[in-house]
């Protein structure tokens, strides 16, 4: 049962991720880099990575 409740937290955890690289919202760029820098799971590393490399210019020229 644990291993299907760390699943589940792992994959909601991912789409968290997914979801805040994908809003171009310049709060989440922290967390964005934190994960980068910090979680060794490559699907959390690379989701992260990818979210902060395609919203780049998007997340530094809003001016909200």
């Amino acid at each position: 049962m644990a291993g299907i409740v760390a699943w589940k937290e792992s994959r909601c955890r991912r789409n968290a991720i997914i979801a805040l690289a994908t809003t171009a919202i310049k709060s989440a760029v922290p967390l964005l880099l934190r994960v980068m820098k910090e979680d060794m799971r490559p699907v959390m590393k690379g989701n992260s990575c990818m979210g902060r490399g395609r919203n780049r210019e998007r997340i530094e020229s809003r001016d909200d």
